[in-house]
C-alpha cells in the first residue's frame, strides 16, 4: 500500500495562531457542525456560499452532520457491496453497517470528518477524513502533531468521471487548517487513486508495512 501526504499551505497569520486553535479544537469541530463552515480562500474551482462549498461542476461540497448517517451507511454498504462482491443478504453485511453506524455516532465531527458531494439532494460522491494526534518528529510543527488520513472514498458510478475525488482530496487541506492538522495522509492500492491524489498536489510519502495480531477468543 502507498501513501501520499500533503501539508497544508499556512499562511503566517495561521502559523501565529496554529497553536491557539489546538487549544480550542472542540470549539473548531461545534463550528464546523453547526454553520458547514468550510472556510475557502483563493480558489478558481471552489467558492463559499451559505456555509457550503460551491464547486465548478454545478455540485455542493459539503460537511456532513449526524443527519447524514443512515445516507453514509447507504453509501459504504453500497461499495461493500460493489468491491467485495458480499451477498446483499449476509450476516456480515448487518454487522459491518451497524459498526458503521455506531462509529460515525462516536466520531462524526470529532475525530472524524465526511465531505459529501450532491447533486439534486442526492449523494454523487464522498470521503471521509479521520485525525490522529501523533508523537512529534524531528523538524515538524511544534508540540503534538496532528495528522489525517484521507478514507471511505466512493463515487456513485453515474458520476464517476467528474473529477469529484481530486476536488474533494483539494478541498481537505482547507477544512484540515481549522482543526489543526499538520499533514494529510492517502493511503490506497489503487493505481488510479494514486493518479488522483498526485494531481491534486500529494507527495509520495511511504510504502506501509503491517502485521496481523490474533486474538485468542474466550473459548481458546
Amino acid at each position: 500500500m502507498s501513501a501520499f501526504s500533503k501539508t497544508p499551505a499556512v499562511s503566517a497569520d495561521v502559523l501565529h495562531t496554529q497553536e491557539a486553535e489546538r487549544v480550542k479544537y472542540d470549539d473548531i469541530v461545534k463550528r464546523l457542525e453547526e454553520k458547514a463552515a468550510l472556510y475557502v480562500r483563493d480558489r478558481e474551482d471552489l467558492t463559499f456560499v451559505d456555509g457550503h462549498i460551491s464547486t465548478d461542476t454545478g455540485m455542493t461540497l459539503r460537511l456532513a452532520t449526524h443527519d447524514d448517517i443512515p445516507a453514509i451507511c447507504d453509501i459504504r454498504t453500497a461499495q461493500s457491496l460493489e468491491y467485495w462482491g458480499v451477498s446483499p443478504a449476509s450476516d456480515e453485511l448487518s454487522h459491518f453497517r451497524a459498526e458503521t453506524e455506531a462509529h460515525l455516532w462516536r466520531n462524526l465531527n470529532k475525530r472524524m470528518f465526511v465531505l459529501l458531494f450532491e447533486c439534486d439532494g442526492e449523494i454523487a460522491s464522498m470521503s471521509g477524513l479521520e485525525v490522529f494526534d501523533r508523537l512529534p518528529t524531528f523538524g515538524g510543527v511544534s508540540g503534538v502533531q496532528r495528522t489525517a488520513t484521507v478514507i471511505a472514498c466512493y463515487t456513485n458510478p453515474a458520476y464517476r468521471g467528474r473529477g469529484l475525488m481530486g476536488k474533494m482530496l483539494r478541498a481537505w487541506p482547507l477544512i484540515a487548517l481549522q482543526v489543526g492538522v499538520d499533514a494529510i495522509y492517502v493511503e490506497t492500492r489503487n493505481a488510479s487513486m494514486r493518479h488522483v491524489a498526485e494531481d491534486a498536489g500529494y507527495e509520495h510519502a511511504s510504502d506501509r508495512f503491517k502485521i496481523l495480531i490474533n486474538v485468542a477468543s474466550d473459548e481458546d
